[in-house]
Formats: C-alpha cells, structure tokens, sequence
C-alpha cells in the first residue's frame, strides 16, 4: 500500500513508467505513434497508460469457475500459486460483502475498500519491477552475465512474463480473439473480459514459469543496438522484433 493507505491509485501503467524514461531521454519527451499512426510525444505519465486499468472488481461464480478452467491447464504447483492469489482476492471480496450487508456505512471502511481494489493488483506489478530493476540495468550496460545468477533469472523471466500479459494490446487482442459462436461463447467472452485483471496475472506468472524451465534448450537472444539509428520498442517491449528478422535472412522492413 502507498503511504497513506487510503491513497488509491488511479493512473495505471501497463508498460513500467521507469522502463518508457530509457527511450525519451527522462520523464517529460517520449515519442510514440498515436492511434492514426501519427507521430507526437508526451510525458511518460501521458502514455501507455489507463485509469483504473488494474482494479479489482467482484468475481461471481461463472467468472472464478473459468480462471481455475484456466488454471486447470497448468502444472499442480502453478495451480496451487494460482488458487493462493485467488483466495487472497475471494476473501477481501467476501469481507467486504459481510460489510455491505451489513448496511453500517463508514467513511474510511470506504476509502480502504476503494485504494485495496486500485492498489493491489498495481502494487504486485511494481514489486515484480522493482525486483527486475537491477537486471534490467546491468542489461542495460551489456553485463549479460547479470543473467547467470539463478536469482535474477528468476526475477527476470517473471518480470518478462508479466510484461507480456499485462498490456492492454493482449488484453484487447485476445478478448477479440475468443469466439462467440453461440450463447455459450458469449458467456464465456463476457467472464473472461470481467475477470481479465486475475487471468493476466495467472497468464504472466505461467509465461514466466515456461520461460524459466525452458532457458537452457530454448533460443533465446538480446539484441544490441551498435547503429547510430535509435532503436524503436513497442508497448509489448519484450516481443519486439519485426517480422523482417528472422534466423535465415535479415531485410529492412518496407
């Protein structure tokens, strides 16, 4: 929790504010094509950015019913950390439901239920970046061998993990991707959008998970810029090759 702990946060970024400053030159001149593919700038609390992006809403039974249909999917121990995460979040929604019937109704009950509902999903991300932070440097400064200590390994893939669940184009990309064929699908995709703050988070986690397991027989490679052209990122940061690079040939994009 912030400081004060009815200081709810409203601003959410879905790309690490700290990680935006490296590709503007500081906090207040980062350039970014608008959604008509114009070119503009803004400061970094302007971009990649939504109120409330990550508040918790109330889960019915239909919506946890298809996060453990996910979780499912999972190896045990994964599911384990998912229904842990879950009951954390089921029980502030089941205390506040105790409260609400309550019908007593108090200022700061109010205000704490409001900043635990916008922090603490946004705190969880910042502790993942936090923990990254000093990968991320080293990285920075090309000491790859930062990568070698099982610990920020660790550290490192969950961080890269969330990085790829968290943003609002693979929300919106895989919401619009769901079928909705019939009256079933439409339930499905109507649960899936509510409850998309706990399934982006579980998502992460297992996609940090996989990359983890897989870092000694997968392919994995960082690309360093030695050009004096300015390498261009993306608000999915860590899929950010274009599709012109490939293992065979390597051809400027058109």
């Amino acid at each position: 929790m912030p400081r004060n702990e009815f200081d709810a946060k409203k601003r959410h970024h879905y790309v690490w504010a700290s990680y935006l400053t490296r590709w503007g030159g500081g906090t207040r001149n980062v350039f970014y094509t608008t959604k008509t593919g114009k070119i503009a700038h803004d400061s970094v609390r302007g971009i990649v950015v939504e109120d409330f992006f990550y508040k918790i809403t109330p889960l019915n039974h239909k919506q946890i019913e298809v996060i453990k249909g996910y979780s499912q999917l999972s190896p045990d121990h994964l599911q384990r950390h998912h229904v842990s995460y879950l009951n954390d979040f089921l029980k502030m929604q089941h205390d506040e439901a105790v409260y609400r019937k309550s019908g007593i109704r108090i200022q700061e009950v109010e205000q704490h239920l409001h900043a635990l509902k916008c922090n603490l999903l946004e705190n969880l991300h910042a502790s993942h970046e936090s923990k990254a932070g000093p990968v991320l440097a080293a990285l920075a400064d090309e000491q790859l061998d930062v990568l070698l200590d099982k610990a920020h390994m660790i550290e490192f893939m969950v961080f890269f993990g969330h990085q790829i669940s968290r943003t609002k184009t693979f929300r919106d990309s895989v919401i619009q991707a769901l079928p909705r064929r019939n009256a079933i699908g439409i339930d499905m995709v109507e649960a899936m959008a509510h409850a998309w703050w706990f399934l982006s988070y579980m998502f992460g986690m297992n996609i940090g998970y996989d990359l983890y397991v897989g870092r000694n027989y997968a392919k994995h490679a960082l690309l360093i810029n030695d050009t004096r052209v300015p390498f261009i990122t993306s608000d999915q940061p860590v899929v950010n090759v274009h599709s012109c690079v490939s293992e065979v040939e390597f051809a400027a994009p058109e």
